[in-house]
C-alpha cells in the first residue's frame, strides 16, 4: 500500500467508507437486510459535503468516496424474540441483573415499539456471547470481504490499494470497537492474510463502546484500538443531550497515553475528542408550532441521539473531510469558525421546548449496571414522549 499523507488524504481514487449503523431495524419482513439507514446517511453526508465548493470544486460526493454498508441486523431480528432465553443464559452466568432484563422485555417483540428496536439491540449484543460472536464475525466478514476484493483489484490492474475509513454509530461504535480489537483473530481463522491496514480514520458518533465495555475482555482505552496502531486517527462524539453518552463517556486518558502525548507521531495519528455538541438538527417537515407536535411518535427524531444530529456539526464531518477528501487542505481554524456559526444559529420554540425536556442528571454514577443506566434513559425518553 502507497505512503498515506495525513491518514488517507490526497490519495488517488475513490476513499473506501464503510457505514455501520446503531441501534434499530434494518431487516425486511422476510429478516434480509436494507440499506435504508445507509442511504440515509450517505444523503446527510452528500448535504454536508454539497456546502463546501470550495473543496470539492463542485463534485459529486461519488467522485470521492466508495460507500460500502455494514449490516448485521438480521442477527438481532432472529434472536429478539427469545429474550427469555437470554435472560436464563444471564441467570446461568450468576447475574444478578437476570429478573430485570425479563422486566425490561415483558409483553415480548414489538417492532413498533421504540425501546424494543432500540434498546433490545443493546442488551442482546452486551449480555449473550453468543450475540456478540456472530455479530462480530459478520461484521468482520463484510468488511474483510471488500479489503480482499480491493487487494485483488489493486493487483490485477497494477495500481494502488486505496486507503479506507469506518464511521460507526451508537451501537455501531461498540461493535466496531471490538471487531478491530479482534481483526488478526478473524483473519487468521479465515485464512485472509494481511489484507486489513490500519483503519485511516475511525469516526465514533455517539460513541457507546465505553458504556458497552465488558471491563474483564475489553478495554477499549487500551489494546489495539488506538491511534498509531489499528487506526491512524479517532474521532469520538458525544451530545450534551444525548442520554446515550451521559453515562460511562469515552474519554481516555491522555497523559502518557498514546491518545494524548505517546502519540508516535501527530501528524499522521491523532485522537480528535468531539464532547459537548450542543445545537440540534430536526427534519424540515416539522410544525413551526410545538403544539402540533406528537412527541410520542417523534421521540428518536427529536432526540439527538441520531446520525444527522451527529455528522450535521461541523467539528463532525468538517474533520473527516480533512482526512479523507482527496484533495482537500482544511483549516483547523475553518472548522472552529463553522462550528462557532452552526452553534449560534437562533433555536425555535421546538428546539427551546425538547431542551426543557432533557434535563441532565445531578449525578452519573460509574456504579450503575448497564439495566440500570438504560432504565434511567428509557425514563427519559418517556419524558422526552409525553404531551407535557
Amino acid at each position: 500500500m502507497g505512503a498515506l499523507n495525513r491518514a488517507g488524504a490526497h490519495m488517488p481514487g475513490k476513499h473506501i467508507i464503510f457505514l455501520v449503523p446503531g441501534m434499530g431495524t434494518y431487516v425486511d419482513d422476510d429478516n434480509k437486510p436494507v440499506d435504508d439507514w445507509h442511504k440515509a446517511a450517505k444523503k446527510v453526508i452528500a448535504r454536508e459535503l454539497k456546502k463546501y465548493p470550495e473543496y470539492t470544486g463542485g463534485k459529486d460526493i461519488d467522485h470521492f468516496y466508495e460507500f460500502v454498508p455494514v449490516n448485521y441486523d438480521a442477527l438481532f431480528e432472529r434472536l429478539a424474540n427469545k429474550w427469555g432465553k437470554i435472560a436464563n443464559q444471564v441467570a446461568d452466568a450468576g447475574l444478578t441483573d437476570a429478573g430485570a432484563l425479563v422486566d425490561f422485555f415483558k409483553g415480548g417483540k414489538d417492532p413498533d415499539n421504540f425501546f424494543w428496536t432500540h434498546f433490545a439491540d443493546v442488551l442482546l449484543y452486551y449480555f449473550s456471547p453468543l450475540v456478540r460472536d456472530a455479530t462480530q464475525a459478520t461484521v468482520a466478514s463484510q468488511i474483510a470481504t471488500k479489503l480482499n476484493a480491493e487487494h485483488q483489484r489493486a493487483a490485477s490492474q497494477g495500481g494502488t490499494v486505496r486507503p479506507f475509513s469506518i464511521i460507526a454509530h451508537s451501537l455501531g461504535t461498540s461493535v466496531v470497537s471490538d471487531v478491530i480489537q479482534a481483526k488478526s483473530k478473524f483473519l487468521d481463522e479465515n485464512g485472509y492474510g494481511n489484507i486489513w491496514p490500519p483503519v485511516a480514520y475511525l469516526a465514533m458518533l455517539a460513541n457507546v463502546s465505553k458504556l458497552l465495555e465488558r471491563k474483564v475482555v475489553n478495554n477499549v482505552y487500551a489494546g489495539h484500538v488506538v491511534p498509531g496502531d489499528y487506526c491512524n486517527r479517532y474521532l469520538s462524539a458525544a451530545h450534551k443531550y444525548d442520554p446515550f453518552t451521559w453515562y460511562r463517556p469515552f474519554k481516555p486518558p491522555l497523559e502518557g497515553t498514546a491518545w494524548g502525548d505517546k502519540n508516535p507521531d501527530p501528524t499522521k495519528f491523532g485522537y480528535v475528542p468531539v464532547q459537548g455538541l450542543k445545537n440540534f438538527t430536526l427534519p424540515d417537515s416539522f410544525p413551526d408550532n410545538p403544539s402540533e407536535v406528537d412527541w410520542s411518535k417523534l421521540v428518536r427524531e427529536v432526540t439527538p441521539h441520531g446520525f444527522e444530529h451527529y455528522f450535521a456539526n461541523p467539528v463532525v464531518h468538517l474533520n473527516i473531510f480533512k482526512q479523507t477528501l482527496h484533495g482537500a487542505v482544511i483549516r483547523s481554524t475553518t472548522i472552529v469558525a463553522k462550528q462557532n456559526e452552526f452553534d449560534q444559529k437562533s433555536s425555535d420554540a421546538l428546539r427551546e421546548r425538547l431542551l426543557k425536556k432533557i434535563k441532565l442528571p445531578d449525578e452519573i454514577g460509574d456504579t450503575d449496571s448497564i439495566l440500570e443506566i438504560l432504565e434511567k434513559i428509557k425514563a427519559l425518553f418517556k419524558t422526552i414522549g409525553s404531551t407535557a
